[in-house]
């Protein structure tokens, strides 16, 4: 009596007894337990369904999950080795949906909500604004995160180089206080290097005096944090 009639031997005083029947990747049991190697297949694709990669790369878990039926389809069928075969290639399907990562999220934080104006310090408000963007990755994968600085053209360009640093720092340091890993935020300024309002656009616009090109050069005082 091969492995498979032997196990529906055993099974069948418990199904008369009306025990439920269990299954693996949903394709019913046929025996009363299935080997190690099956169980160790089943663990490591149920845990890359609960990883946040799962999020970022649906198809491959679908497809992992698509196997592995088919795989239990043919071990009952007594094809092991067909069936273990297509269990490590859904293995592997499940161990790169697990270490998937989503695309490149870039959000822009106005500087002026975060700090007043010239200063590197956050501010209450600008503390706030932090603690819901830290809350919004809580429970995310994480691979890096990028703090980059950008300041308007007003003062010379190493100050606002510094300035832009600064703030910078300030934003990646606050992160890493609200649980952000810290290994794996960088932060750099760029000043004035990119300004999203040129003082040619500002001008047409008719802004001469400096409180009019504070608040003309609004867009370019900025932080931007892009997560991968």
């Amino acid at each position: 009596m091969n492995k498979k009639l032997l196990g529906l031997a055993l099974a069948a005083p418990l199904f008369l007894a009306g025990c439920a029947a269990t299954s693996h990747f949903g394709v019913p049991d046929r025996a009363a337990h299935v080997p190690q190697w099956i169980t160790d297949y089943e663990v490591i694709i149920t845990r890359a369904e609960a990883s946040p990669g799962a999020r970022a790369c649906p198809d491959k878990i679908a497809k992992a999950r698509e196997l592995a039926a088919r795989a239990m389809e043919l071990y009952w069928a007594c094809r092991d080795a067909e069936a273990s075969a297509l269990l490590a290639e859904a293995s592997r399907l499940a161990a790169e949906a697990e270490a998937c990562v989503g695309p490149a999220r870039t959000t822009e934080l106005g500087a002026d909500a975060l700090f007043a104006f010239n200063e590197a310090t956050l501010t209450r408000r600008g503390e706030a604004a932090l603690n819901d963007f830290a809350q919004g990755l809580r429970g995310a994968s994480v691979r890096s995160i990028q703090v980059v600085g950008h300041t308007d053209p007003l003062g010379s360009d190493a100050y606002n180089l510094q300035l832009s640093e600064r703030r910078a720092h300030s934003v990646a340091r606050y992160l890493a206080s609200q649980g952000v890993p810290a290994d794996r935020i960088r932060a750099e300024g760029r000043g004035e290097t990119q300004l999203k309002v040129t003082p040619e656009e500002c001008a047409a616009q008719g802004a001469k005096t400096r409180p009019a090109l504070i608040q003309c050069y609004q867009p370019n005082r900025r932080v931007e944090v892009t997560v991968q």
